[in-house]
């Protein structure tokens, strides 16, 4: 079967395609589109940190690079409560009838906090993030820090394999600690970033 030149008109054909190209090239990449997701995601993630702020009139320090002990100590004194967003659970141990949470928080600043809790607010805790030594990003903690202190020295371990000798060789470097502080104090709640979902 031909077509016939009633059916098929070429100037049609390529206005249609030149229509269909300009469409595709005044569009968003798929890049543009990603990044722009991100975006979205970073400011709804910035509201609801600012939300769970404004619930318990706390203050985020973990945004702030500060070198001295007395400038966190200010802080603090001024408000007590303190969230923390980005955070890996480094341990949870009993202690009496309590629970002592270690965490590490990263941001401008790697702070780490031991945090006072009761067995219940572990219970929901786990519950809620099942894998406590996943890098959290579901939740925020809120706690109410009693003191602070510089943390002296950090100790680094790092390594490297040799392919050809087939050998680990294993370092540890200990350094001294410009900006990096230990918090402690009470957690008092935790919400998850996603709304309608807070514990």
């Amino acid at each position: 079967m031909f077509i016939t030149s009633t059916c098929f008109n070429p100037n049609v054909t390529v206005f249609i395609l030149f229509l269909f190209f300009v469409i595709l090239a005044c569009g968003p990449s798929a890049k543009e589109m990603e990044l722009a997701k991100e975006k979205t995601k970073r400011q709804l993630r910035l509201q609801r940190i600012d939300e769970v702020a404004a619930k318990y009139n706390a203050s985020r320090i973990d945004t702030l690079r500060i070198p001295l002990t007395y400038f966190y100590q200010k802080h603090i004194k001024a408000n007590s409560k303190v969230l923390i967003a980005d955070f890996e659970i480094r341990d949870i141990k009993k202690k009496g009838e309590r629970y002592i949470m270690s965490i590490k928080s990263w941001q401008l600043s790697d702070n780490y906090y031991e945090l006072e809790c009761d067995s219940l607010t572990i219970e929901k805790l786990i519950n809620t993030k099942p894998d406590p030594y996943y890098t959290n990003r579901d939740l925020i903690l809120v706690a109410d820090i009693s003191a602070v202190e510089k943390i002296k020295f950090e100790i680094l371990p790092s390594g490297e394999y040799d392919s050809e000798t087939e050998q680990s060789n294993f370092y540890i470097d200990v350094n001294d600690s410009f900006d990096k502080f230990i918090m402690k104090g009470k957690l008092i709640g935790f919400e998850r970033f996603e709304l309608g979902e807070k514990k």
